[in-house]
């Protein structure tokens, strides 16, 4: 075998007279340079922190109201949100800017177990009234609403604040389709019903839960919206408890819409009476169908309207003896048609109820509710040849009229000669003849009684 070929061994040792290439010497030029750019950055931001706290105050802007700075003063922000919270900056241009010291903070009331007394607002521009507790404090025409102006007028208290809003000359679209989502069940506030939105927001820190009720009224949104402070449950349940007075004391005042001013029907025998406004016709003991055929009808009572939105709608009273105390065991046992649809909780006057929104019974769309005082039960049939939504408006300012007495209230049927037991206040505000006092039967707003001699 051949031997195999071997490398030359590698001389590690360089000759003597081999040049060697010189090491580049560094600059400390440089070095100098950057170092003189860092300090100056440094006191650039050290000055330009203490001149930002400067300038910068403690009062807080933005937010959900949308507080508006003092004058001479601008809201700085640090995110573009729309119920981001800023602080009030010093605004160099204004050589004359409001001084802070003669801001001082408003102090709010404290919440207190004694009775609180109601007082009353009225607007008599935008034609709307509601009572409300006198531990709230009120501001007007201050900070910005959901509905881009500013409030008519805010409630506050320590828990929570209430915003009233109107915005005239609005389409129905913009003014009730809210961030296009319809979360919760819509409210009544005056015998109209308000659109229900929620949504939360940050004020200096708090966080709120808000609710926000609209409502077109002609070609006006009214707009009103609760913030209420999350941390505290118990007080958040007491306000809502408050709110639950204000809302069903809010009224539109406009002419036609006071039910002092309309029609008045009783039954004595039914224990109710209810008030329709003009272009309403009242039939008894007949029934009319939308298309205006009669049907002769004992014991029943019909109101009919005119046309709203587009169509008419007729609503029927009709009362019979309750053989169970909840409306869940008698519904089936009168109507086994209406019991297989879903019913949903709602008032009538200000009894509890039970309705039941265009269910298939019937030749026409037909809406029944059902309500029980004492030992009678009341069915009131509502029929249209639209969809409950067209006329439900039209169908609570008549419900919200609606009064019921007690059995042992009927002793005799007040005449004009002898008005004892005349029913009076109410809704309406039913005033009794003179001589005569009204002996309400609660101490709530829009709370009804009877006629009393003097």
């Amino acid at each position: 075998m051949d031997p195999q070929p071997t490398q030359p061994p590698v001389n590690l040792v360089q000759p003597e007279n081999t040049p060697v290439s010189p090491v580049p010497v560094s600059s400390k030029k440089p070095k100098i340079f950057l170092l003189l750019v860092i300090l100056f950055l440094v006191i650039f931001i050290i000055i330009g922190y203490f001149g930002f706290k400067s300038l910068k105050t403690d009062i807080s802007c933005g937010g959900f109201m949308g507080t508006i700075c003092p004058r001479g003063y601008f809201c700085l922000k640090t995110t573009k949100t729309a119920d981001a919270i800023g602080w009030c900056m010093r605004n160099l241009l204004e050589k004359n800017p409001v001084s802070l010291k003669n801001l001082e903070p408003v102090p709010l009331a404290t919440p207190t177990s004694e009775p609180i007394p109601n007082i009353v607002y009225r607007n008599e521009k935008y034609q709307f009234e509601f009572n409300y507790p006198a531990n709230f404090l009120t501001t007007e025409d201050r900070g910005q609403s959901f509905l881009g102006v500013k409030p008519v007028i805010e409630l506050e208290n320590t828990v929570a604040i209430i915003s009233v809003s109107v915005k005239p000359n609005i389409k129905k679209t913009e003014c009730e389709n809210l961030y296009n989502d319809h979360s919760l069940i819509d409210n009544i506030f005056g015998g109209e019903l308000f659109r229900t939105y929620s949504n939360s927001s940050t004020i200096n820190g708090v966080n709120y839960k808000n609710k926000i009720f609209r409502h077109l009224k002609n070609t006006t949104c009214y707009e009103i919206a609760t913030s209420v402070i999350q941390a505290d449950t118990e007080k958040a349940h007491d306000f809502y408890t408050q709110f639950e007075y204000i809302r069903a004391s809010f009224k539109f005042t406009y002419p036609e819409e006071n039910p002092a001013n309309w029609s008045l029907y009783s039954n004595n025998n039914g224990r109710y009476s209810i008030r329709y406004p003009s272009g309403y016709k009242l039939n008894e003991n007949k029934i009319a169908s939308v298309d205006g055929v009669f049907v002769d009808t004992p014991g029943v009572v019909q109101i009919i309207s005119p046309a709203i939105n587009k169509v008419n709608f007729t609503l029927a009273i009709t009362y019979q003896n309750a053989d169970s105390r909840k409306l869940e065991d008698i519904v089936p046992q009168i109507d086994s048609c209406i019991s297989k649809s879903k019913g949903y909780s709602s008032k009538i006057g200000r009894v509890e109820g039970l309705t039941y929104r265009d269910t298939p019974c019937g030749l026409w769309n037909t809406t029944e509710i059902f309500s029980l005082k004492d030992d009678l039960v009341y069915i009131i049939t509502i029929e249209t040849a639209g969809t409950y939504k067209d006329v439900e408006s039209a169908v609570n300012k008549l419900l919200v009229t609606m009064e019921f007495n007690s059995k042992a209230e009927v002793t005799s049927t007040p005449t004009p000669s002898n008005p004892e037991g005349k029913f009076c206040g109410g809704f309406a505000g039913v005033a009794c003849p003179a001589g005569y006092n009204c002996q309400l039967d609660g101490n709530y707003p829009d709370a009804s009684g009877k006629c009393v001699k003097n």
